[in-house]
């Protein structure tokens, strides 16, 4: 069925008008959407960014924990266990004990 009323100059005038309104609300909300992403993203960089620095300094500090090891390691190594160096005097003392 068609409609056998032509659109009047009005009619299209209040089309246009409300084509602009519409596609104006379109426009409002599709670019709150992209500010609102845009903020997201810029929180999400910040925390990235936090989080690389904060696994920067930890490994930095896993790095002087294994220096520090690593000396404490070789400290060791020269050392001689108490319980060797017990029996280590006691010999010394039996030697001199027999040299006298």
């Amino acid at each position: 069925m068609i409609n056998e009323n032509p659109l009047t100059n009005a009619d299209l005038d209040t089309l246009k008008n409300d084509l602009q309104n519409f596609m104006g609300s379109l426009y409002e909300k599709f670019h709150s959407d992209v500010e609102l992403i845009i903020e997201n993203q810029q929180e999400t960089n910040h925390r990235i960014d936090t989080l690389e620095n904060k696994n920067d300094l930890i490994m930095e500090t896993v790095g002087e924990i294994k220096v520090e090891l690593s000396e404490i390691h070789e400290n060791l190594l020269g050392k001689v266990d108490q319980e060797d160096h017990r029996s280590l005097e006691k010999r010394i003392s039996r030697l001199e004990i027999a040299t006298s």
